[in-house]
């Protein structure tokens, strides 16, 4: 789909800065300290439109972060997956 360069890695920069730019992705957690509020509240539009139209199925780890079990989308319980670097 359209965002399969996102999956796995962290995306927040290229979303928050609307830049495809490899350097706009990482493979760990960006620190995002040096965005400016336009970029922040655009980083937080996206999340929210990602929230509201798909499923969270994982999340990228920072580094000793434990990994978070999510409920499947039927309301089965079943354990979703976390990716962790």
């Amino acid at each position: 789909g359209p965002y399969e360069d996102l999956a796995g890695r962290d995306a927040s920069r290229a979303l928050a800065t609307f830049s495809l730019n490899k350097d706009a992705f990482k493979d760990e957690v960006d620190d995002l300290s040096d965005l400016d509020s336009f970029q922040v509240e655009s980083l937080d539009n996206w999340e929210q439109q990602f929230k509201e139209k798909y499923d969270t199925v994982g999340k990228l780890l920072k580094p000793g972060e434990q990994p978070t079990e999510y409920p499947d989308s039927d309301g089965d319980g079943a354990e979703g997956h976390a990716k962790n670097n």
